[in-house]
């Protein structure tokens, strides 16, 4: 079993702001057990940082890659970093 930590940064490309896209990432990620947080970026995108083991992180990427109905997601661009430091106990949402 896959105790180890890591930290996923993912920025998603497509229609991802105003159709529902960070409420339903703090849904996934609250229901798959990640912590950290999501924002809109100015240039259009949905910026997340999450942290858990790889298997539940990989889950929740495959979600975010769906999107809400709502969404298109066009591209992912992920960066994964093994940690042991978790400054979050929940998944927010960033204004």
């Amino acid at each position: 079993m896959d105790l180890e930590l890591y930290k996923l940064h993912i920025m998603v490309q497509g229609r991802v702001q105003g159709v529902g896209f960070r409420y339903f990432t703090q849904d996934s990620a609250k229901q798959i057990g990640i912590l950290g947080w999501t924002r809109n970026t100015p240039d259009g995108m949905v910026e997340i940082e999450g942290y858990g083991t790889k298997r539940l992180l990989e889950q929740f990427l495959n979600k975010i890659k769906q999107g809400p109905s709502a969404s298109r997601v066009t591209n992912t661009t992920e960066k994964w970093e093994l940690t042991s430091d978790i400054d979050y106990s929940d998944f927010s949402i960033k204004l």
